[in-house]
């Protein structure tokens, strides 16, 4: 979003008030979730994986080619994101409210002292490289198994142990993830969720399709 817009000022006062170090508006359950969500994609959602593919009681065709699939739409997924980062080359909250009196937006209010819950990291802030890998894997899980997959999710990281009931909740749950840590604006997770879900859904629609019967496949 442009600086001067309505929605980046939203997208920034958000994570202000919530993505700080100490911020008295985020809850404990916030705080966990940021947490957990610190872990890598792979990490997280390979268990997811495999508990999926061990509740459907998968054969090892099959299970093959469902972690194939993931792996494909997200290697994918993490050549669009990192162009669109160094395309865009756009600023972390943390320099962005540090310099928010200098932004030319009228909305937004710089704080010099402004930290994020977790340390900024070394890299540009459009797109949400966790958000964009985590919607390609949970859409390709989505078109294999559907968005229900009959069967808790359920993952522990670092002590911490999130449930799902289907994979784009946990979707939805990473995008707020980012902002509760203070390392990522609202739009970029959401535009990051969007573009792995496209990505994902055209691998799910031309790699590695099923053969049937007699019919050659490549």
């Amino acid at each position: 979003p442009a600086l001067d817009s309505e929605q980046y000022a939203r997208d920034y006062n958000e994570i202000k008030a919530i993505g700080k170090l100490n911020s008295p508006p985020r809850t404990s359950l916030q705080t966990q979730i940021a947490t957990f969500w610190r872990a890598s994609p792979t990490a997280i959602w390979n268990p997811v994986i495999q508990q999926v593919v061990a509740a459907r009681n998968s054969d090892l065709s099959s299970t093959a080619r469902t972690f194939a699939l993931v792996y494909l739409a997200v290697a994918d997924a993490s050549i669009a994101c990192w162009e669109a980062k160094y395309t865009h080359n756009f600023w972390r909250p943390q320099p962005a409210i540090n310099n928010g009196d200098g932004d030319g937006n009228d909305l937004t209010a710089g704080d010099a002292s402004w930290t994020p819950l977790f340390a900024t990291p070394p890299h540009p802030e459009y797109t949400s490289g966790h958000t964009t890998n985590s919607s390609a894997i949970a859409t390709i899980l989505e078109s294999l198994f559907e968005d229900n997959p009959g069967v808790p999710i359920v993952v522990t990281i670092s002590g911490i142990t999130r449930q799902w009931d289907t994979f784009s909740a946990g979707v939805d749950e990473v995008i707020d993830a980012r902002v509760y840590s203070g390392i990522h604006f609202r739009t970029s997770d959401e535009v990051g969720a969007r573009t792995g879900r496209q990505i994902a859904r055209f691998v799910s629609g031309h790699a590695l399709r099923p053969c049937r019967g007699a019919t050659s496949c490549s």
